[in-house]
């Protein structure tokens, strides 16, 4: 509490967008969000292994600097700045009644090389304490701790009457370092660049843990769709139930 306050008074929380004061990091000012607020749905048409996916905001603005900052200049704090399309993603699944309920919240993942330099997967920063709360809490939902762990995802997962079956935090995909930086690429190659780039950690290698699965994909940035595409292809060879994807961010359309 006191290194939160001593952050906020040494660097006083601005609008991610226009600088201008707000009350606590990652607020916007109202004008600012509603200018890059834009939640959308991907047309079917554009996805391949995808049932559906969602965008939340434009990429642009303070939206662009923000996922720049938390990517390349190791200011993690601004992620924050992504709590807000969230909450209005939240109005936006009762609003429309749309009952997004996965089993399983994959992140896309950051390659070793880039996660040694960085030191953390900015997906994780932008996304997992929304996925935590959705979670109701539970905390020791992440799959890491071998095999026994998984089984048990796997039990509670089967029976849907538990509230706790939804929402896990699943981080099952190695990214191999593809070598090219993907912003730099065109869309043709952008696809070849990350077709063969995902591959299923070892554990997770079980149709059955995957059998009649809702899985959720999550990124930070949706251009043409590559990334999710190739992540998505991966698990649909396990059968999932479907696959959709939410992305905070695209510029694309």
């Amino acid at each position: 509490m006191i290194g939160r306050l001593l952050l906020d008074f040494l660097f006083p929380p601005t609008c991610p967008n226009c600088g201008a004061p707000v009350n606590e990091q990652g607020e916007w000012c109202p004008e600012c969000f509603d200018s890059v607020l834009a939640i959308r749905q991907v047309p079917s048409e554009l996805l391949q292994s995808l049932n559906e996916a969602w965008i939340l905001a434009h990429y642009t603005g303070g939206v662009k600097t923000m996922i720049y900052d938390v990517k390349f200049n190791a200011k993690k704090e601004q992620s924050k700045g992504a709590v807000p399309f969230l909450r209005c993603f939240d109005f936006y699944m009762n609003e429309h009644e749309l009952n997004l309920r996965p089993h399983l919240v994959v992140p896309i993942p950051t390659s070793k090389g880039k996660l040694k330099t960085r030191g953390y997967n900015q997906v994780d920063l932008l996304f997992k304490e929304w996925v935590y709360e959705k979670n109701k809490g539970v905390v020791n939902h992440e799959l890491h701790n071998g095999k026994r762990v998984v089984k048990k995802m796997r039990d509670t997962i089967v029976r849907d009457n538990n509230i706790h079956a939804y929402w896990r935090w699943c981080d099952c995909l190695h990214k191999l370092d593809t070598g090219k930086d993907m912003w730099s690429l065109t869309g043709n190659e952008r696809r070849k660049n990350v077709s063969d780039a995902f591959m299923m950690k070892a554990i997770y290698r079980n149709v059955a843990f995957w059998t009649n699965c809702d899985v959720l994909l999550i990124d930070d940035i949706y251009t043409t769709g590559a990334t999710l595409e190739a992540a998505a292809h991966i698990i649909q060879s396990y059968h999932p139930h479907t696959i959709k994807a939410l992305t905070l961010a695209s510029g694309a359309y």
